[in-house]
């Protein structure tokens, strides 16, 4: 690793299927660039929002960083349409 240190954080997601047990490796905290793919937004709306404290995240020197759960939850009570209640 040539000298630097490096620290990654994933969580396991276990899916029953029919034919037995699958493990999916979703990480913890997602970059902008994974969290537009994510929640299909573009990384200039989700700066904006993050910098205007409209989503949750965390800025970590020059970096943001997004908990997926956080995410999730956060999406869950923005719905809006059948279904779901705008927050």
């Amino acid at each position: 690793m040539d000298g630097q240190g490096y620290l990654f954080l994933s969580i396991f997601h276990y899916e029953s299927l029919l034919n037995g047990e699958v493990m999916v490796n979703l990480d913890k905290w997602l970059t902008i660039d994974e969290l537009a793919g994510y929640i299909k937004m573009s990384r200039t709306k989700l700066y904006g929002m993050a910098q205007r404290c409209e989503i949750p995240a965390s800025k970590i020197g020059t970096q943001w960083r997004f908990d997926r759960e956080e995410i999730d939850q956060w999406m869950k009570a923005h719905a809006t349409g059948k279904g779901g209640s705008k927050a």
